[in-house]
């Protein structure tokens, strides 16, 4: 009986100490959480004039540059929706938002709740003589998915689901 490895024995077992560790490093799946945590604000005056439309002939309009948005929330007597996931934080941060032309021609303000509350708030001061706003969600993780599922405008309840569209009407005080 032979005792020596030969080349080809010799380069099954180095492919095999290779191999082992990287096929069970794949075996360790990390799991991604999609997060669905926008609220889209159409604000508009008592004329239904479009405030977030920096083109209006409207003699006031919201300007983004004076928005400021605030976070805070809790968690009540639970735990964070995104307690022990891994995910990066490639996400919109809750004081971030966007303005953008929708396809039928309205404005609307894009905010982003915080994926790290169960009770989210975003107080939006538009700093130009208009009283803040508080925008808050009920957040919950359900089939991988960290989302707001219910919403508020200054704590009314605006609705459940999907859809999350919240009409903003605005008041002039003179």
């Amino acid at each position: 009986m032979n005792n020596k490895l030969n080349y080809c024995d010799m380069k099954k077992i180095f492919l095999l100490v290779i191999l082992f560790p990287l096929v069970m490093s794949c075996a360790k799946s990390n799991k991604y959480y999609q997060l669905d945590n926008e609220i889209k604000l159409y604000v508009k005056d008592e004329s239904n004039e479009d405030l977030l439309n920096p083109d209006s002939d409207f003699s006031f309009s919201i300007v983004s540059e004076d928005i400021e948005i605030e976070s805070y929330g809790n968690n009540g007597n639970g735990s964070s929706p995104s307690k022990k996931l891994d995910f990066t934080y490639e996400y919109m941060a809750p004081t971030s938002f966007f303005i953008r032309k929708q396809d039928d021609g309205r404005f609307a303000m894009s905010v982003f709740i915080s994926p790290h509350f169960v009770n989210s708030n975003l107080i939006i001061n538009w700093n130009n003589g208009l009283p803040a706003d508080t925008i808050s969600g009920k957040i919950i993780l359900e089939n991988d998915v960290i989302k707001c599922k219910e919403y508020y405008l200054n704590g009314s309840l605006i609705g459940r689901g999907k859809e999350r569209v919240i009409e903003i009407k605005k008041t002039f005080v003179n």
